[in-house]
């Protein structure tokens, strides 16, 4: 990604026909389009999004040293993965159709749903982190301690 929307996307001040390769100026992923510094300014930038999920890798300390295993789920079209470490489970469910789905996780999981990551409509049931409402292409993580 471009460092700015400056001349040759920040990278060099030299001019355009001494450069080895010119710099995409135009069109959509253009450094007048995409830059880091126009998305280090936008809280919902994909910079942004992919600092909070690296945030939250580092706080989840079960997805490096826990077992991590394929969940079983009643719904095809949803990829399960958990990761467990002592008590405490990180489920993590993706669906991969267009409409939304409830599914139910195979495995026994008790105690309280904590959401980490999901888009807006996705969530677990409260009375019941063994299912969960995943919106179209949705995406839920959360832990059960």
């Amino acid at each position: 990604m471009q460092w700015s929307n400056d001349k040759n996307g920040g990278f060099s001040s030299a001019q355009a026909d001494s450069l080895i390769l010119p710099a995409l100026a135009e069109g959509p992923f253009g450094y007048r389009t995409v830059n880091v510094a126009d998305q280090q300014r936008d809280p919902a930038s994909l910079l942004h999004w992919i600092k909070r999920l690296v945030d939250l890798r580092k706080s989840c300390p079960e997805i490096g040293i826990g077992h991590g295993d394929v969940g079983r789920t009643d719904t095809t079209s949803v990829f399960s993965y958990l990761y467990r470490s002592g008590e405490r489970t990180i489920v993590t469910l993706h669906n991969m159709a267009s409409d939304p789905r409830e599914v139910s996780i195979k495995e026994e999981l008790n105690g309280e749903p904590r959401v980490l990551l999901g888009d807006p409509r996705s969530r677990p049931r409260d009375d019941d982190p063994s299912h969960a409402h995943l919106d179209g292409f949705g995406y839920l993580w959360y832990t059960v301690e």
